[in-house]
């Protein structure tokens, strides 16, 4: 593993622009699948709040 991590250094070394674009790419990917999970909680948490306190039970108290 030691061994491909060196070589990966010495490519991004050699052609800095395509290492950019990769680590970009890699951040943009993460951050795209953390926002598509954190609005499937938020989805589950409003649907767990109204089923636990009820309809009509108006808001929780901090929202």
């Amino acid at each position: 593993m030691g061994v491909l991590s060196i070589g990966f250094g010495v490519l991004i070394l050699i052609a800095p622009g395509a290492g950019a674009l990769a680590l970009v790419t890699w951040i943009g990917a993460y951050a795209l699948v953390f926002g598509v999970f954190l609005i499937a909680l938020g989805i589950r948490l409003r649907s767990f709040c109204s089923t636990a306190v009820g309809p009509g039970a108006g808001q929780i108290h901090g929202t």
